[in-house]
């Protein structure tokens, strides 16, 4: 059990100085165009509004 908890604080510990290392990088909004298919309801529809407030060009 100890290893256990021991192995998930390492792998917590390593993600968290690879995002720290490693930043992503943000995309900026203009003139991209996003195509999304299945948007009617649920992700796609709430990725869509998202997007859309975000500037992207959002076709759904």
């Amino acid at each position: 059990m100890c290893l256990l908890i021991g192995f998930i604080i390492i792998l917590y510990v390593s993600y968290r100085l690879y995002q720290h290392f490693y930043p992503t990088s943000n995309i900026s909004p203009n003139g991209k165009y996003i195509l999304i298919s299945g948007c009617d309801t649920g992700f796609g529809h709430g990725l869509a509004i998202e997007l859309d407030k975000q500037g992207f060009n959002v076709l759904a």
